[in-house]
C-alpha cells in the first residue's frame, strides 16, 4: 500500500491546513501508483514527478508508469526523477521502526532540488537546510541526537 506524504512550503506563514489543488513535486512510491485517481493532474505545468524507487534499467521505470500517468508527464512536460528512498532510509537509519519514516526525509531533500521554491526566495542550499535543521531539532530532537543527525542525513542524500 503506498504511503502519502505531505509537505507544504510557503513563503510566508501557513495559517490554515488544506487539500493542495496545485502541486510542484508529486512523490510515488511506486510508479504503479500513478493511476487515473491519483493526484499527478493536480502537478504544476514544468515541475517534477518523482519515483522513488527506480527499476534498472529506468526504461523499465518509464513502462510501469500506467500510459494515464505517461500522456500526463508527456503532456506537461514534467521531469521525472528516480532515486532509491527505500535504500537510503535502510542505509541510514539505525533503527528499522525509523526506515518508514525516514523515506519520507529523504523526499525534503528532493523538494529542495527539484522544485524552484528555494530560488524563488533567494535562498541557497545552505540556507535551506538550516531551515530544515531548525525543524526538525523542533520535531525530533527529543528523540535523541542521533535521530536529528539521521534525519538531516536523509534530507542531504535527497538532496
Amino acid at each position: 500500500m503506498p504511503t502519502t506524504y505531505y509537505l507544504t512550503v510557503a513563503p510566508t506563514h501557513i495559517r490554515t491546513h488544506s487539500e493542495t489543488v496545485r502541486r510542484g513535486l508529486h512523490p510515488a512510491e511506486r510508479c504503479e501508483c500513478l493511476q487515473p485517481r491519483q493526484p499527478l493532474e493536480g502537478i504544476a505545468n514544468t515541475k517534477a514527478a518523482c519515483s522513488s524507487k527506480a527499476r534498472k534499467p529506468i526504461r523499465r521505470s518509464w513502462k510501469g508508469i500506467p500510459p494515464y500517468g505517461q500522456k500526463i508527464i508527456r503532456n506537461k512536460r514534467l521531469q521525472v526523477y528516480y532515486l532509491d528512498t527505500v535504500k537510503i532510509a535502510k542505509e541510514i537509519a539505525t533503527a528499522p521502526d525509523l526506515q518508514q519514516r525516514m523515506q519520507g526525509v529523504v523526499l525534503v531533500g528532493i523538494f529542495i532540488r527539484v522544485t524552484p521554491f528555494a530560488a524563488k526566495v533567494g535562498m541557497g542550499d545552505d540556507q535551506v537546510l538550516g531551515s530544515v535543521e531548525k525543524y526538525i531539532r523542533k520535531y525530533f530532537g527529543k528523540r535523541g541526537e542521533h535521530v536529528v543527525l539521521e534525519n538531516l542525513k536523509c534530507v542531504r542524500e535527497g538532496l
